[in-house]
């Protein structure tokens, strides 16, 4: 002290300078707290693992969480490189990741691998950066400090999406696979079932219908031309698939219009229908009429017969 500060501690009273000596340790005391042993208490209670190394890649030092992380006390790490505590091909790649960044400085990131302290190799995100507390006398980096983010998990759901996903396309895939299939299979069962009522159709026309007609040609009693007729009309309601058709399209057509349009498509006379169905001929133009206006062909050049074979 100088003489001023001498003579001024001296004119303190007694109790104000042992308040000022007390204080003194207690001061020393906190600026040792604010030592390497609280810089290591500080890194400790960060729960996410924190490292750093040296230009040669030598930890100078890290956490209990990267410790934790690893399965090795801190001990075991600070003095070593990565090469002693990671597998070959994973410490290869972590030192050109080193060497980059000491060569271009500034801050690092990607994705890893690390061995895990369950002895299996886990999913890591890199953080890591030169700074200035690194920095060596001339200006040069000097080392690095990082961190690491655990996304194990993470990648396994994505990983387990990624597969439902494609599970998903895959079985979307065979649905359209099935769904064209049985297209094709009612297409050709819509065909084969054409051809089957086609075939039924020519057959009853060429081979019962006209027998029909020779026998009512013959001398019959009353009862039997009437069940002839019945006969013959139960028939023509059986192989006709035009009158299924017609009924479904939603012309509300009557019946006897179904009829009348029936003999017309087979090829009939007005006066040949009239003669079938037992009604004038006046009627019979009433229905061909209706049946026009009801397919929305009246007053079109279009033949009713065609029409109808269409339809069939």
């Amino acid at each position: 002290m100088n003489r001023a500060l001498k003579a001024a501690y001296r004119g303190l009273s007694v109790k104000k300078r042992t308040q000022i000596e007390r204080s003194k340790p207690r001061q020393a005391s906190r600026d040792g707290e604010r030592g390497p042993h609280f810089f290591q208490k500080l890194l400790d209670s960060i729960p996410i693992p924190i490292f750093f190394k040296d230009v040669r890649g030598v930890y100078l030092g890290c956490n209990r969480a990267f410790g934790n992380f690893l399965g090795r006390k801190t001990e075991d790490i600070v003095g070593k490189t990565v090469r002693d505590i990671a597998p070959g091909d994973l410490a290869e790649i972590y030192e050109r990741a080193d060497r980059e960044l000491f060569k271009t400085g500034g801050v690092q990131t990607y994705e890893g691998s690390m061995m895990h302290a369950d002895g299996t190799r886990h999913d890591v995100i890199f953080y890591k950066a030169t700074l200035a507390i690194f920095l060596n006398q001339d200006g040069s980096v000097g080392g690095l400090i990082g961190s690491l983010f655990d996304i194990t998990d993470r990648k396994r759901a994505e990983e387990t999406l990624i597969q439902r996903e494609e599970e998903l396309s895959i079985k979307t895939r065979n649905l359209e696979e099935v769904n064209t299939a049985l297209k094709v299979l009612l297409k050709q069962r819509e065909e084969d079932r054409n051809a089957m009522e086609e075939s039924v159709l020519v057959n009853v026309k060429t081979s019962i219908l006209p027998y029909l007609e020779k026998v009512k040609e013959g001398p019959l009693t009353h009862r039997q031309r009437a069940c002839l007729e019945i006969l013959e009309a139960q028939i023509k309601m059986i192989i006709s698939p035009f009158l299924h058709r017609i009924s479904q399209a939603c012309f509300d057509l009557t019946p006897q219009e179904i009829r009348v349009a029936d003999c017309v498509k087979n090829g009939n006379t007005t006066k040949e229908i009239a003669d079938i169905l037992g009604i004038s001929i006046k009627t019979v133009d009433y229905h061909r009429d209706n049946i026009r206006k009801k397919l929305d062909i009246k007053n079109r050049h279009t033949n009713l017969r065609s029409f109808l074979l269409k339809l069939s």
